[in-house]
């Protein structure tokens, strides 16, 4: 967060390129230490390359494994990657938060934000997300395809990304 408004990026640089675009390691890690989890639209390399540095650099700033929103289809990767990089993750299938509302329910207590997801068009198992908090509200499409169910997030939204 910063200003406490999240950071929505998508970058497949990882810590590296959060060290280039922010200005260095140690104001990397300050976004780092205030990171609430890590959101993967989709399955493309672009998206989801850099995760695995993010995770590892934010499990030595935070001491505690790095929650990352994604599609069910990239955990057998993550779980592969957390094994032979010995980095902790908690993985959430985006799909999930759809159909279990404790979960819906502990991420809103954990993070202070009401997350939504919806199926969006352009790899299989690819998805939007909107984040509501109690001052604003942000839907976010990455380079996916915006639908008529990622439509409807944008009521009364303080900042849209498509």
């Amino acid at each position: 967060r910063v200003s406490n408004f999240p950071v929505v990026s998508t970058q497949s640089t990882g810590s590296s390129g959060i060290n280039a675009e922010y200005g260095g390691t140690e104001k990397a890690d300050e976004i780092l230490s205030k990171l609430d989890f890590l959101y993967i639209s989709h399955i493309h390399f672009d998206h989801c390359g850099g995760s695995m540095s993010v995770a590892e650099a934010y499990n030595r700033i935070n001491k505690k494994p790095l929650t990352i929103l994604c599609p069910i289809r990239t955990m057998p990767w993550f779980n592969y990657l957390s094994s032979a990089f010995n980095v902790p993750l908690n993985l959430v299938p985006l799909g999930k938060i759809t159909q279990d509302k404790s979960l819906k329910e502990q991420l809103k207590s954990e993070h202070k934000l009401i997350i939504d997801v919806c199926p969006a068009l352009h790899s299989r198992d690819s998805w939007c997300l909107a984040l509501t908090s109690d001052h604003w509200k942000i839907a976010y499409s990455g380079d996916t395809m915006p639908n008529s169910h990622f439509c409807r997030h944008r009521e009364k939204l303080r900042y849209f990304n498509s």
